[in-house]
């Protein structure tokens, strides 16, 4: 198979073309003068001239049985076709076209990678980043830190999330596993990570990928292949991951403690045979990874807020073209549409476009309705930024003018938030004593806020659980690389630096006897995330407005 690259330089073309060769074979051009040049061994493979290849527009390919032809020249005035071949070469591998229009085709394909990368997407990413703002050497350290917390002997394996199917061949949008990404960033599926801490504490991580393809690709797109993985990502080994099977015994065979993410794979099956021996030396790192990505470091705290920014923007565009009549399947088009088209990948879950009594339903997802002129609307969304989500609620009057009775409601549930923002910090005050502050902590005084606005609202409240009829969840959770994030965390841990939760406080009113009627069927919820500082919090979603002038301001038509 031959591949093409093309670098223009001012009104020459220089056309490489990389031909594979056996035996030390030469190739056979006819048309056009062609010059051969020796490879560098473990040279840098470019698509295009490079600094760093030997010498001007040699391409470096070592291990891959390629040599290099170089410098076709062809000016933009004279294309002629042309014919490259290989001496003993099939006439079916024999190609012609014209310079410039196959190597256009063909140069796209030869540095492209399985993900964005700063040769392909300089736009998003600076040299060494592999997702923005996170460069492969924190990628390293992350893996080194974890395996500081593994015993001697131990390893610890990480297979990539499965590509799931959604009708028939049909795969979803493939997301790559949280704790995966979180240690290498590496987005590609069918993947597995090997980390390893041996008895003499070397750590080493290796990392199984698909390999390259061109049969594949041309259906599937590029991948990064075993090449280029330990350069890109920082591994120290790569291989196919055809070759898990006959590598990984050998790894396991010296370890003394295995670690296994035990989520759906690809590889299920072959784990499966290989661990169930092994069952009593087997343990889930889960619980070592999301402790570490409880406190975000300074670059993941920049993704989230490009999240949340993103997300803030979308949620005000929204705001703007939301009207009665309008469906909710609209504006749940509309706000992904507005979060994608700012940059992130996908929403980070499935919205809630609630009006009128829908809004009482907390997940509420089916989004079908038309919203009726004297709605309230309520939409929970958020974007995602590469991998790191944002979560926003925010209820908004479809006609753009708040009726009294809602304009009630939705102050109390404001009141709560406030309140409950003051002391989302490390330590807070409340009832007049020092309290280590927690999402348990932030709970409880959420429902004594609460229970202090319903009675305000005149609204009664009977039994132990009459704050939970009409505020059933809790205040928020944990955000991240997950919606809710790090999951094994409970929610008793004190807030520290670094943490990053939703405050989302609501009441929803039910259409019942016992509620005074001026306030039957409305539900309203407010969210925001929020970063905690050593003092005051840091509400990252702060562009989508919340306060009612704010809001019908915006809304007025």
């Amino acid at each position: 198979m031959l591949k093409f690259f093309k670098k223009r330089n001012d009104k020459i073309e220089y056309v490489c073309l990389l031909l594979p060769l056996q035996n030390s074979q030469k190739a056979t051009c006819i048309g056009h003068p062609v010059k051969f040049t020796p490879v560098k061994k473990n040279a840098t493979r470019f698509g295009h001239p490079h600094q760093s290849t030997s010498n001007f527009g040699e391409l470096g390919c070592s291990g891959l049985g390629w040599e290099v032809a170089d410098l076709f020249f062809s000016t933009p005035e004279k294309r002629s076709p042309w014919i490259v071949r290989k001496k003993n070469v099939p006439s079916s591998l024999i190609r012609i076209g014209n310079p410039q229009k196959f190597c256009t085709r063909r140069s796209s394909l030869s540095i492209n990678y399985g993900q964005p990368h700063p040769a392909t997407h300089p736009h998003l990413l600076k040299s060494d980043e592999v997702i923005p703002f996170t460069s492969k050497n924190e990628y390293v350290e992350r893996r080194h830190t974890f395996l500081k917390q593994m015993p001697l002997g131990s390893v610890a394996i990480f297979p990539s999330a499965l590509h799931c199917i959604m009708s028939s061949d049909i795969h979803y949008a493939y997301r790559q596993n949280s704790d995966f990404a979180y240690l290498c960033g590496f987005a590609e599926p069918e993947s597995v990570m090997v980390l390893e801490k041996k008895w003499s504490g070397e750590k080493i991580s290796a990392l199984f990928v698909k390999p390259r393809i061109p049969e594949l690709e041309l259906w599937e797109g590029a991948c990064t292949g075993v090449e280029r993985v330990c350069s890109n990502f920082g591994f120290d080994a790569a291989y196919s991951k055809s070759q898990l099977a006959d590598i990984l015994p050998s790894i396991l065979s010296a370890a003394d403690f295995i670690a296994y993410n035990n989520i759906p794979n690809a590889f299920q099956k072959v784990f499966q045979s290989m661990l169930e021996p092994l069952r009593d030396r087997v343990i889930n790192p889960q619980s070592i990874v999301q402790r570490m990505r409880l406190i975000k470091s300074p670059s993941e705290l920049r993704l989230i807020e490009r999240s949340c920014e993103n997300s803030a923007r979308a949620f005000v565009q929204v705001m703007r073209t939301s009207k009665p009549l309008i469906s909710e399947q609209e504006l749940d088009a509309l706000i992904e549409f507005e979060c994608r088209r700012r940059g992130c990948q996908r929403l980070a879950y499935c919205p809630v476009v609630a009006s009128g009594l829908s809004c009482n339903t907390l997940h509420y997802i089916d989004n079908n309705r038309i919203v009726q002129d004297g709605d309230l609307i309520l939409m929970d969304a958020g974007g995602e930024y590469f991998n790191y989500a944002s979560d926003i609620t925010r209820t908004w009057p479809a006609n753009g003018r708040f009726s009294p009775a809602q304009r009630q409601v939705y102050a109390a549930v404001l009141n709560v938030y406030k309140k409950c923002l003051e002391v989302a910090k490390p330590t807070a005050v409340l009832n007049g004593r020092s309290t280590t502050m927690s999402l348990f902590e932030l709970q409880k005084y959420a429902i004594e806020c609460t229970k202090h606005e319903l009675n305000a609202l005149g609204i009664p409240q009977n039994g132990d659980l009459a704050v939970e009829r009409f505020y059933p969840h809790m205040i928020g959770h944990y955000l991240g690389m997950d919606i809710h994030d790090v999951s094994l965390i409970g929610y008793n841990e004190p807030f520290a630096p670094g943490m990053v939760i939703t405050i989302e406080p609501g009441l929803y009113i039910p259409d019942d006897p016992d509620v005074p009627d001026r306030y039957r069927g409305i539900g309203v919820r407010i969210e925001d995330d929020i970063l905690i500082t050593d003092n005051q919090p840091k509400v990252l979603t702060d562009l989508a407005p919340k306060e009612t002038d704010q809001i019908e301001n915006l809304l007025r038509r």
